[in-house]
């Protein structure tokens, strides 16, 4: 059996080991572009010689040994030599098993090329987590059996196998006394070591065949206990053709400001005659927008009209006004005529009644939460562009359309991830709602790490920019109430970890309190603030310290724009020389 070890090289000191029939290797160095190859493959830091010692003390069938150093002095990978070394396998070896007891915290398109090209001749591959529990490659790759460790166990023997899962071993976290350089025992634990044994129990079985799916059969003979995620289902799609809005409130401005962002058609908007907005056009009402369509009577909406969805905006306060419950009488008529709903309210208590319904609503729950990572986030790998604010009204969505469509056009694979209901309407590519109305029953860690696993599973659709838009406010102001405290904007900014940060600001904010936001992004997720946007629509007359947005331009190190008149190209500009590139 052909088992290649790659890490920090082998000192064997001329001793005789049972099993070990050959051992051969290299090292392979960067050298500017080029890679150079040696013979000398001896460990100047004894992290792969006490690898190979745990594996050789565990073995009962006979093995040959190849060693690929790519460490030296440190225990940091560069993926590049880790690549070159898979790349060695593929092209150079006749072997049965790769162990990797190193990775890298960042997914590399190439590093899992080579890893599923091995993974197809039947090579298996076997790697340890990150010791500071992170995600990390390859052990993170499906085609890779991933090793990590836990403390509930206290002998060797004991481990768990995790089926479908980032991690597929959890084996206990325990001391090995072993020898190492100058054939000294020393006493180590990490998952790098425990990956050895697990190597070991595969290498026992002999197995003809080396595929992952035969070499976790293996393991679940012996596992402690088999833990099965949770099978989550993925939500049916609407398909929206032709749809009409109702009421005509601040969350459905955006819908009719950008109508033609929309992948359907909107054929009429609704409101009450008792708001006053009947018979007026939406431009009139929405100086902004382009949008010549007029807001129609609620009481005179023709249910058999052509359209397929009745889109609802907010109607809690609407259901107070009149004295009853308006939601309900529109899932009545939406069951009645075979209408699609999607409700920006919490429809939670009416599921089991209109269980026929075909709807849609904010609804964050537990199904949604990777399972078996104890605690374990991915690195994100794309510039990541955050639109945040310092309160609610502010045109935070408004930038996010405008750039999204505007790096569309330039052909930029650009993902949205989205905070706000209508997010889902104009196609983001993911939305985590949980402003006002939404239902949002995650704890804090599990909402950062749905929002975690969100930017990776985009990541993976060849994705070269991420823009992620927040709720109202980031910093409290004050913390004389609970309600004073953004914490899910904050749990917010910590699952998506942006790198740069837009903030939109009101003409009234003081200095000190935007300087603290801006403290804030750099001291939490070290993302620099690359520009202001200030609005004016929050102003009114009991705001006396409203700023001139020269204000803005002289007490603020960044570039200023005034969301009235956006300059979209300016803001591109500013994003792509951020990232010290013109293509991302």
């Amino acid at each position: 059996m052909n088992i290649v070890i790659i890490d920090s090289g082998l000192s064997m000191e001329q001793q005789t080991v049972s099993y070990l029939k050959n051992v051969q290797g290299i090292t392979i160095m960067k050298s500017y572009n080029s890679y150079l190859y040696s013979d000398d493959y001896a460990d100047s830091i004894g992290h792969g010689t006490i690898v190979v010692n745990v594996l050789l003390e565990h073995i009962s069938v006979d093995i040959n040994l190849f060693v690929i150093k790519i460490i030296d002095s440190a225990l940091t990978v560069d993926i590049n030599l880790l690549i070159e070394a898979l790349k060695y396998c593929d092209l150079n070896l006749d072997c049965d098993l790769i162990q990797v007891s190193l990775g890298t915290l960042y997914s590399e398109s190439r590093l899992q090329s080579i890893i599923s090209k091995l993974e197809q001749k039947g090579v298996a591959i076997i790697s340890a987590f990150d010791n500071d529990n992170c995600i990390s490659y390859p052990a993170a790759y499906e085609e890779v059996i991933g090793v990590d460790i836990t403390r509930a166990y206290h002998s060797i023997e004991q481990y768990n196998v995790i089926g479908e899962n980032v991690i597929d071993i959890q084996g206990s976290d325990i001391f090995y006394r072993v020898k190492v350089l100058k054939w000294k025992k020393v006493i180590v634990k990490v998952s790098s070591f425990y990956c050895s044994y697990i190597t070991s129990l595969i290498v026992n079985a002999n197995l003809k065949n080396f595929n992952k799916a035969l070499c976790i059969e293996v393991l679940r003979r012996t596992a402690e206990e088999i833990l099965n995620p949770l099978d989550i289902k993925e939500k049916k799609q609407l398909i929206i053709k032709r749809a009409v809005i109702f009421p005509f409130n601040k969350e459905i401005h955006s819908l009719a400001a950008f109508e033609h962002l929309l992948g359907f058609e909107v054929l009429n908007y609704f409101d009450l005659r008792q708001k006053g907005l009947l018979n007026r056009k939406i431009h009139d009402i929405l100086p902004y927008a382009r949008n010549k369509k007029v807001v129609h009577d609620f009481d005179c909406i023709d249910w058999n009209a052509d359209f397929d969805t009745f889109i609802c905006g907010h109607v809690g306060e609407i259901s107070n006004i009149l004295g009853y419950d308006i939601l309900e009488t529109i899932m009545e008529k939406c069951k009645a005529y075979s209408k699609q709903l999607v409700c920006f309210d919490n429809i939670t208590k009416y599921l089991e009644r209109y269980i026929d319904l075909c709807m849609w609503f904010p609804n964050t729950n537990h199904s949604m939460v990777p399972s078996y990572r104890f605690g374990k986030l991915r690195s994100p790998n794309v510039p990541i562009v955050g639109v945040f604010g310092t309160s609610s009204q502010q045109g935070k969505m408004t930038v996010q359309l405008l750039l999204r469509e505007a790096l569309k056009k330039k052909g930029i694979k650009v993902k949205n991830i989205g905070s706000e209901p209508e997010s889902i309407l104009f196609n983001f590519e993911y939305a985590y709602v949980f402003g006002y109305e939404a239902t949002d029953l995650l704890m804090p860690y599990e909402m950062v790490q749905v929002l975690n696993e969100a930017v990776y599973n985009l990541e993976k659709e060849n994705c070269e920019l991420i823009m992620v838009g927040s709720q109202s406010g980031t910093v409290p102001h004050q913390l004389r109430s609970l309600d004073m405290i953004p914490l899910k904007q904050y749990l917010f900014l910590l699952g998506t970890q942006p790198d740069s940060i837009i903030l939109c600001v009101n003409g009234y904010d003081s200095e000190e309190y935007i300087k603290r936001t801006m403290s804030f992004f750099k001291s939490t997720v070290n993302a620099n603030v690359i520009c202001l946007i200030v609005s004016y629509v929050n102003v009114k007359k009991k705001y006396v310290d409203v700023k001139p947005l020269s204000f803005f331009k002289d007490n603020f190190d960044v570039p200023v724009f005034d969301l009235c008149s956006l300059q979209t190209e300016q803001i591109l500009d500013l994003i792509f020389t951020y990232y010290g590139r013109h293509d991302l």
